[in-house]
């Protein structure tokens, strides 16, 4: 796999995970113990699951907040889930206003971030 390919797919990944956390932030917020929000944040889990390898390389501390929001949700800690959520939601979008499809750049390197300034470069 080229650098091209890693890049695009670490954008997809971080591209899943916020889809899922703008759904989820408002519905933990209006329902957390509905069994559908239930359903969601399982889904989620098996997300970031599969992408946590892209999210760590790419968003590590977006990675780190949404597993302590799966801890919290776990836990009935709603206020604390959405907070932790909302943060990794943040991350999210600054990772992808840097990255440049089809280029294998991001335009700045930023606190917690891998920054690759071009193909096979770190």
């Amino acid at each position: 796999m080229n650098d091209h390919s890693n890049g695009a797919n670490s954008a997809v990944a971080v591209l899943t995970v916020l889809t899922q956390l703008r759904i989820l932030v408002p519905a933990v917020t209006v329902a957390p113990e509905h069994a559908a929000i239930r359903a969601m944040l399982a889904g989620l889990e098996v997300t970031v699951a599969r992408a946590g390898p892209a999210l760590a390389d790419t968003a590590p501390r977006a990675l780190t907040a949404i597993r302590r929001g799966l801890a919290y949700a776990k836990a009935s800690q709603h206020n604390e889930t959405v907070s932790e959520f909302a943060d990794a939601h943040g991350q999210l979008l600054r990772f992808l206003r840097r990255y440049r499809p089809g280029h294998g750049m991001f335009l700045a390197r930023g606190p917690g971030s891998r920054a690759a300034l071009g193909p096979g470069t770190a």
